[in-house]
C-alpha cells in the first residue's frame, strides 16, 4: 500500500512538473510575441513623429472596396490621393496642419474645394495619416502610446493571436493572425521594419479583403507635398469637387 501510495505521489509531481513546464513555455512564447507588438508599435510611431514619410494601400482584391491611398508627408504637409469605388485617383486632396486647412483637387474637373474648420480638425486627429492600419497595428501601436485602457482586454487578445514566419515579396516577414467571433485578421510584418507589408481581414460573413502596404520613411520631397498650380481651377464654395 505504500509504495502505491508513493507511486501516485510520484505520477502527480511529474504531471505538476510537466504542467509547469508547458505554463512556463507558453508564458514565455506569449512575451516574446507581445515584444514583437511593441516593436511594430514602436516603428509606426517612429515613422510617424519623423514627419517624413509615403504610406501607400493597395487593394489586392481588386474591387476597390477598400480605398487604394497613396499619401506623401512631410513636416505639416500632407497630400493624398484616393481611389476607391467613388473616387477614381483623380483627386488629390492637400493639407496643412499649421494653416488648419484642407484643399480638395480635382484633376478631371478642375476645380477645388476648401474644407471647414471642424472637419479639418478631426481630419488631423493624431495618427491621421496612418489610417486604414491593420488591426494588429492598432493595438501596437496603442500599446505603445499606453492608449489601451483595458489591458485584460489586450491580453485576451494577445492570447488569441497566432505567430508564424512567412515571406512576403521575397521579405521575411511575421505572420500574425486573430480572430474573434465577428472579426478575422492576418497580417505580414517586416522582420527588417516592423512595419506592415500585406494584410487580410475580414468581418463577419463579408468577403475577404487583402490589402499591400508600402510605408518608407524619410523619402518626400517639398514638391512631393506643394499645392498644385490652381491658377486655371475653379473655387467650389458649398460642395465637394
Amino acid at each position: 500500500m505504500y509504495n502505491l501510495t508513493k507511486q501516485k505521489g510520484n505520477k502527480l509531481k511529474w504531471i505538476l512538473l510537466i504542467v509547469a513546464i508547458l505554463l512556463i513555455a507558453f508564458l514565455g512564447m506569449k512575451y516574446y510575441q507581445y515584444n514583437i507588438l511593441i516593436k511594430v508599435g514602436n516603428s509606426l510611431i517612429n515613422v510617424y513623429e519623423g514627419k517624413n514619410y509615403y504610406y501607400e494601400t493597395n487593394d489586392i482584391t481588386g474591387d476597390l472596396t477598400f480605398p487604394n491611398d497613396k499619401k506623401w508627408i512631410k513636416n505639416n504637409k500632407i497630400a493624398m490621393q484616393t481611389t476607391d469605388n467613388y473616387n477614381k485617383g483623380n483627386t488629390i486632396w492637400y493639407m496643412d496642419t499649421e494653416k488648419d486647412n484642407i484643399y480638395i483637387v480635382s484633376k478631371t474637373t478642375k476645380t477645388y474645394f476648401k474644407m471647414n474648420e471642424d472637419v479639418v480638425q478631426s481630419m488631423f486627429d493624431v495618427g491621421y495619416a496612418f489610417i486604414n492600419l491593420p488591426a494588429i497595428c492598432s493595438i501596437s501601436r496603442s500599446l505603445v502610446a499606453k492608449d489601451i485602457e483595458n489591458l485584460n482586454e489586450f491580453y485576451s487578445v494577445l492570447i488569441k493571436m497566432k505567430f508564424e514566419n512567412d515571406t512576403y515579396n521575397g521579405e521575411e516577414c511575421y505572420k500574425i493572425s486573430y480572430k474573434d467571433i465577428s472579426y478575422f485578421n492576418i497580417t505580414w510584418i517586416s522582420k527588417n521594419t516592423f512595419l506592415p507589408t500585406k494584410s487580410i481581414h475580414m468581418f463577419s460573413k463579408d468577403a475577404p479583403i487583402e490589402v499591400a502596404y508600402t510605408i518608407i520613411p524619410n523619402i518626400v520631397e517639398d514638391k512631393d507635398v506643394t499645392f498644385l498650380d490652381i491658377d486655371e481651377y475653379s473655387l467650389i464654395e458649398n460642395d465637394e469637387p
